[in-house]
């Protein structure tokens, strides 16, 4: 089963004029990644996806619904 870290970024000024910025990343709470895992779950039970090999030896990831590739949680073919 892989892990889902994840690292929120939150950009915290940005100057337009000079191309230079400050970014501020803040470490993910237990209730985040608990919700995260959470999703993570109802996205693999929703979708259940499956990796296929194509004529070519590409895999592919093939999915039990529509739109499950444009998730966040597709990981499925990596």
């Amino acid at each position: 089963m892989r892990v889902f870290i994840a690292i929120s970024i939150v950009v915290a000024s940005v100057s337009s004029a000079s191309a230079q910025g400050t970014m501020k990343i803040t470490p993910r709470t237990a209730e985040d990644m608990k919700g995260d895992q959470a999703a993570q779950t109802a996205w693999n039970e929703r979708c259940r996806p499956t990796v296929v090999e194509d004529r070519e030896g590409l895999r592919r990831v093939k999915y039990a619904e529509r739109d499950c590739d444009l998730s966040r949680f597709n990981t499925a073919g990596n």
